[in-house]
């Protein structure tokens, strides 16, 4: 049973896992899924910390001699309508998505989960004002939201990071309140009550720490599609803008040559979808290892 020195019971074991990764290779080992996801998130990430050392060509430059060339030895991934390397400027872009997607997963989580655990902490009136205010925004289709957003306060990647991040706290807020509902009616959290531990302490040591595996699979896959709206919304063009490296932005730009320079398109393209993927896989491998049920199960 906790105290108030001590964190909730699962806790320790949680801190114990996630400070030594290689924890976690039981677990992997032969989910050939999961062990493809942390590989592919091991490349893009090393991509995106050195892309600029790893780029032949500057992703910026033009040289419209060279414009719409075909992958080549020169070119692996061929040259845009403006000359400028495709290669290169896919891996400019790792470094955009990465960004978007830490930013956008800190922010939205940041907000969602402290509404979240205000409204299922203290439940009565709070809890009916936050809720009421989240069915408002989740009344509204997620996308069209940003796009709006976007378009109302300026395109560029800044701007899609602002308009997911503000639709999507209502999905961290919605999964914090649930976790944290369940989570007080706990032994341990009533103990702490019956000592006298003040309300803060209780969120913060006991009820927090038990949440956050689900906190935390639910970040590693919207990583995924927060690199994926923000595609979109630069696809629309209310995201990134020329010349901007971004996949979403540079998959609207090759549609033009669909038919002649197909790889324009496509290289890109395939970026976002093996992004995704990682993400997607790395959540799932990280949901069978923090759940207690599904690693009993193995």
């Amino acid at each position: 049973m906790s105290t108030e020195t001590g964190l909730a019971p699962n806790s320790p074991k949680i801190v114990s896992m996630l400070s030594n990764p290689s924890r976690l290779l039981p677990y992997i080992r032969g989910n050939e899924l999961a062990i493809l996801g942390f590989m592919l998130l091991a490349i893009l990430l090393f991509l995106a910390i050195f892309g600029p050392s790893l780029a032949p060509f500057d992703p910026l430059k033009l040289n419209f001699k060279e414009k719409l060339q075909p992958p080549s030895q020169e070119h692996w991934f061929g040259t845009d309508e403006a000359g400028r390397d495709i290669f290169s400027r896919v891996i400019y872009g790792t470094r955009i998505s990465f960004r978007v997607a830490i930013i956008v997963v800190t922010m939205a989580s940041g907000i969602g989960v402290t509404v979240g655990t205000i409204a299922g902490f203290y439940g009565g009136r709070v809890d009916d004002i936050i809720m009421r205010i989240t069915d408002i925004f989740m009344a509204f289709p997620g996308l069209i939201l940003a796009m709006a957003l976007s378009a109302a306060v300026g395109a560029s990647v800044e701007a899609a990071i602002f308009a997911i991040s503000f639709v999507w706290w209502v999905v961290y807020a919605r999964l914090a309140r649930g976790q944290v509902l369940a989570a007080r009616e706990e032994v341990y959290v009533q103990a702490a009550r019956s000592i006298g531990v003040t309300n803060w302490r209780i969120i913060t040591r006991h009820i927090l720490p038990n949440i956050f595996p689900v906190l935390l699979v639910r970040m590693t896959i919207d990583s995924g599609y927060a690199i994926l709206f923000t595609a979109s919304l630069g696809f629309i063009g209310l995201g990134a803008q020329e010349p901007t490296p971004e996949w979403g932005r540079m998959v609207a730009t090759g549609r033009n040559y669909i038919l002649g320079r197909a790889y324009y398109s496509t290289f890109p393209g395939l970026a976002i979808f093996i992004t995704v993927l990682a993400f997607t896989w790395v959540g799932d491998a990280l949901r069978d290892w923090l759940d207690p049920r599904l690693r009993g199960s193995r």
